[in-house]
């Protein structure tokens, strides 16, 4: 008994002890954890600069640029209309935003709304205010703030857990926003870290201003009788491009959505292990570097790359008319739809360029869908963009597969997208409207099956300033459509 009530009083004597000894050890190893984990958030020895745009004021330069400008549509009924208001923007160097048949958007100081106006009466204003719809774009009008890069360099130290929550993390946080160059690549690289036996980063070329325009090559695995895993060998490919026009935001996040989707879902959706077992999926979600960093800094409406012009003091390529199909080599070096002096004279096309004709043929590959994603205007097109007087030779299969693809985008979240020839059916100064397209190139050329442009939301409500929280939505209709996709083509006979 008394040995028994020794032992009670030891054990109460001790027990603080044992507490705070255990209380120790957490605390140093959590702060162990903590440190690694936090350096992976810092930019030390990183390939990029960091820039801190929510304090550097950029947004509020930009929102003092556009204070007096709106978003008009303007409604036109034949072709003399069409050609009356695109002469007027033109005369003036306005900013088209989007053009059809039927209407055209353009972006305009308030100066000269009214003499517009008077000239063509049929109109609807769509954004009254530019700078207040660029603040609000972005989460609670805040400054354009971005996820740092992280530091890649730490992450061999990293325990498994550790990574997997830090990869969740970012993920959760990445599509909250629209984030900079700097995080996007980190991202792209974070997807290609984590899922290692699923796909990888590479670098396709190289940008006029020294950046990497990067892929992520995503594809299929099998195990071998020893448990082991070797990556399938895909002989057909499908290629997504995004961003080839730098203010258009939204197909960057867009990308990077399905490219995650893709390889988080192989091990639990038949489905998608099935697309990565059958094709090799290569993701590009910003393809003009360059001027996506420009609109984060100096102009949230730059169209065209950054590359200078030999004939010219101005900047810049318009990426989508800069292919071998249909090149013209008309313009001026000044405008935004100038496509260069020369077919795939830009370093972006041409990196795309040497990509199908090139690479993937050395590789024993084959390209059998290219989507080129844009915005705006929720439409599906396909082949040929150059001219209506063009039919592709199974015209009747680009219809019934953009039909599955707008009734998919349709059916997530409600949204009405419609499906089209890729021109526009006018005659007069835009008979040729899209020369030098990369789904005409893609189509004629580079002989891919199954090419498209998807432009995604909205319909000219918010235009090229989509707000940060219609990112997810947008990507889910993506995500739903490109599944329809790869299985249309997988179950096509051709």
């Amino acid at each position: 008994m008394i040995m028994s009530k020794t032992l009670k009083l030891r054990a109460f004597t001790c027990a603080p002890l044992i507490f705070l000894f255990v209380f120790i050890c957490i605390y140093l190893d959590f702060g162990s954890s903590q440190k690694l984990y936090d350096s992976l958030w810092e930019p030390k020895d990183s390939n990029w600069q960091v820039v801190d745009e929510g304090s550097s004021g950029l947004l509020a330069n930009m929102i003092s640029k556009y204070e007096n400008e709106q978003v008009i549509r303007f409604y036109h009924e034949n072709p003399d209309e069409t050609n009356d208001v695109l002469l007027y923007a033109k005369d003036r160097n306005l900013d088209i935003w989007d053009t059809s048949s039927r209407y055209t958007d353009i972006r305009l100081h308030r100066e000269i709304v009214k003499d517009m106006i008077s000239k063509i009466p049929n109109h609807r204003v769509l954004i009254s205010n530019v700078s207040r719809a660029l603040t609000n774009s972005m989460p609670n009008g805040r400054e354009m703030k971005s996820l740092p890069p992280l530091n890649f360099n730490a992450l061999s130290s990293m325990p498994q857990e550790a990574f997997s929550e830090l990869y969740l993390q970012y993920t959760e946080e990445f599509y909250k926003n629209y984030q900079n160059i700097e995080a996007i690549n980190s991202y792209l690289r974070l997807l290609s870290s984590m899922y290692s036996d699923l796909c990888e980063l590479t670098s396709l070329g190289t940008t006029s201003e020294g950046r990497s325009i990067l892929g992520l090559r995503i594809h299929g695995r099998r195990s071998d009788t020893h448990g082991q895993y070797h990556v399938k060998d895909e002989n057909e490919v499908i290629i997504l491009q995004g961003n080839a026009h730098a203010r258009e935001w939204i197909s960057i996040p867009t990308l990077c959505y399905s490219a995650w989707k893709l390889v988080a879902q192989y091990d639990s959706d038949n489905r998608v292990r099935n697309l990565l077992d059958k094709f090799e999926w290569i993701f590009v979600p910003v393809l003009n570097v360059d001027g996506y960093a420009y609109t984060r800094s100096e102009d949230r409406f730059w169209v065209k790359n950054r590359q200078s012009i030999k004939t010219s003091n101005c900047k810049g390529i318009n990426i989508d008319n800069n292919w071998g199909f249909g090149f013209t080599g008309e313009g001026n070096p000044c405008d935004e739809l100038f496509g260069g002096l020369a077919p795939f004279e830009a370093n972006e096309t041409y990196a795309m360029f040497n990509l199908i004709s090139n690479t993937l043929p050395k590789e024993g590959k084959t390209t059998v869908g290219f989507l080129d994603v844009h915005s705006y205007s929720q439409s599906v097109l396909w082949p040929y963009a150059y001219t209506c007087d063009l039919l592709p030779a199974d015209d009747e299969n680009f219809q019934e597969l953009a039909m599955g693809l707008t009734k998919e985008l349709h059916r997530v979240n409600g949204r009405f997208y419609s499906h089209q020839q890729a021109c526009i059916p006018f005659d007069g100064i835009h008979k040729h409207y899209h020369p030098g397209a990369a789904i005409d190139f893609a189509y004629f050329v580079g002989e891919v099956r199954w090419p498209f442009t998807i432009r995604l939301r909205d319909m000219g409500d918010y235009g090229y300033l989509l707000p940060a929280h219609q990112i997810i939505p947008t990507s889910r209709e993506f995500y739903a459509m490109l599944l329809y996709y790869g299985q249309f083509i997988s179950e096509a006979a051709y």
